[in-house]
């Protein structure tokens, strides 16, 4: 039985319901696989603890009254798996902290801006100086195919979720192939990365590649879901994946 949740202020209910997970790396090299895809290339640093989080800007004017992005909303999960979220305010080049301490941090999004209507710089949100999530410049949002399923929302335990479907595509700017998986971590100790999807995409025929899953796989409160790029026959290459899951 899907439950819906009742959100507090600024959450989406279809991000409790139905989880719709969208990435892009533009820029994916024969020397750098694997890359995961999201906005910050290369492979995604996974967290291990929960810890001091801050947000900002390449760009000054990404900034409280700037002509770029203002305030930027963030969710992610605490140290119990548990879904939080906040509204920040930039201050441009200069690290803003998050009131919160993250596990995970998986979504963010431009909530207001000045004049140029989006952000002027990439947003980046880090945790010791490691990138763990990134609005690049323009984009408004993060693009990132990673996520990981609460273990709780608003208070209410999450048993499981099912991965419900997936999409893989490649640009067609470049003459190329790649191998792409979509793989899984249970929250178990010393747990494995194990692929549920593997597909090859070439620009010049089989670009993009959809499923609907006629029986979703079940996928455990605490699971960690990526896409990932494992082998590509030529530099920038451009990869765009993504996958839903529905909380259960």
């Amino acid at each position: 039985m899907i439950t819906t949740f009742t959100p507090p202020l600024q959450l989406d209910p279809n991000d409790f319901t139905f989880v719709d997970k969208f990435g892009h790396n533009p820029d994916v090299d024969t020397g750098t696989i694997p890359e995961d895809i999201w906005d910050g290339g290369g492979v995604y640093p996974w967290p291990t603890a929960a810890a001091a989080t801050n947000i900002q800007s390449s760009d000054g004017n990404d900034t409280a009254a700037g002509t770029g992005a203002r305030t930027v909303w963030i969710q992610g999960l605490d140290t119990n798996l548990a879904l939080i979220a906040e509204t920040a305010t930039l201050n441009g080049v200069g690290a803003v902290a998050l009131a919160n301490q993250y596990y995970r941090v998986f979504r963010a999004r431009v909530v207001t801006a000045g004049s140029g209507g989006v952000n002027a710089g990439d947003i980046t949100i880090t945790q010791g100086g490691t990138t763990i999530a990134q609005i690049s410049t323009g984009n408004g949002q993060t693009l990132m195919a990673i996520y990981t399923v609460p273990a709780s929302i608003n208070s209410l335990a999450v048993s499981h979720a099912k991965l419900t479907s997936y999409y893989v595509e490649m640009g067609r700017q470049l003459n190329a192939t790649a191998e792409v998986q979509l793989l899984q971590r249970e929250n178990i100790a010393d747990a494995a990365w194990n692929v549920k999807v593997d597909h090859h995409v070439n620009s010049n025929g089989t670009s993009q590649i959809q499923r609907k899953f006629d029986i979703p796989l079940l996928v455990s409160a605490g699971t960690d879901l990526r896409w990932t790029c494992t082998e590509v026959s030529a530099n920038n290459t451009d990869i765009s994946a993504g996958f839903g899951v529905t909380i259960i």
